[in-house]
């Protein structure tokens, strides 16, 4: 598959399972992105073990939520492996939905 195929396919299938962004209030980050990626339909842990260089039982605890603090290299070498940059822009967010100190 090219990069441009997996890259399309990999906005598409996250679009259809997320259909949100991962700023604002959302309980959403770059974890779950991660583990969006690896439940792709198509995605095969051997052959991202095998491109990301980390061991397919890492890829899989990540996965099911066994993982819970995954190391930042792990997450961006998952978003490498998809073609995604790990990329932090400053947005403009409408107060409201600023984030609020937890109940």
């Amino acid at each position: 598959m090219s990069k441009s195929n997996v890259l399309k396919f990999c906005k598409e299938e996250i679009d259809h399972r997320v259909n949100m962004k991962l700023l604002g209030n959302s309980n959403r980050g770059m974890k779950e992105f991660a583990i969006d990626l690896l439940n792709t339909k198509k995605a095969d842990l051997d052959k991202i073990a095998e491109g990301t260089y980390l061991h397919k039982t890492t890829l899989a605890k990540l996965r099911d939520g066994v993982t819970q603090h995954p190391r930042y290299d792990t997450i961006e070498r998952i978003y490498k492996y998809f073609h995604l940059d790990l990329e932090a822009t400053q947005t403009k967010v409408n107060p409201k939905f600023n984030n609020k100190p937890k109940k």
